[in-house]
């Protein structure tokens, strides 16, 4: 098994990315998405979904955050809200998502660390979620990870290590 994983500046490139993912036959259980909900748009939508029941995608439909939102609880079980200590708001599904409930300082990271992700890119991509970007993580075979790289490398991600130079050079 390897561990792909693809950081994305815009959730709708990472639900487009798990869509493609989804219909080229990635089973769902071996996905998970994280992504920082700064300014708390995302988990409006979830709130909202729990209230009314599952069509506030459609409800919502014109609202980048809600369309995407409602897409995704279609595509990926267990999306949720929660916040992470030293990280803030995120919305989370796939796996991960239960290695993040009661998640500690250093939970997303451990998270990621856990799945076969190298230590120093695991903190990076932490530090990206902090900071808004969506995180798409995927085990796959070997067999098929050629393909799972190939089909996210479609959906506009983002090179964390120069991501990261650029937070440096900003301060």
């Amino acid at each position: 098994m390897k561990t792909i994983a693809g950081l994305y500046d815009d959730l709708s490139d990472a639900y487009r990315a798990i869509q493609e993912l989804i219909a080229n036959e990635i089973a769902r259980d071996d996905i998970s998405l994280v992504a920082g909900d700064v300014n708390n748009q995302y988990s409006f939508y979830l709130e909202q979904r729990d209230m009314r029941g599952p069509d506030v995608g459609d409800e919502a439909e014109g609202a980048l955050a809600g369309g995407v939102i409602g897409g995704l609880t279609g595509l990926l079980l267990g999306l949720g809200a929660l916040t992470i200590p030293g990280i803030g708001p995120i919305v989370a599904a796939g796996p991960l998502m239960a290695a993040l409930t009661g998640a500690t300082v250093g939970g997303l990271a451990g998270a990621i660390i856990n799945w076969g992700v190298p230590e120093e890119e695991a903190q990076l991509y932490g530090e990206a979620v902090r900071r808004g970007g969506a995180l798409v993580v995927v085990r796959a075979p070997d067999s098929t990870a050629g393909q799972v790289t190939a089909i996210m490398d479609r959906h506009n991600p983002i090179d964390v290590e120069k991501r990261a130079g650029e937070w440096q050079i900003a301060g």
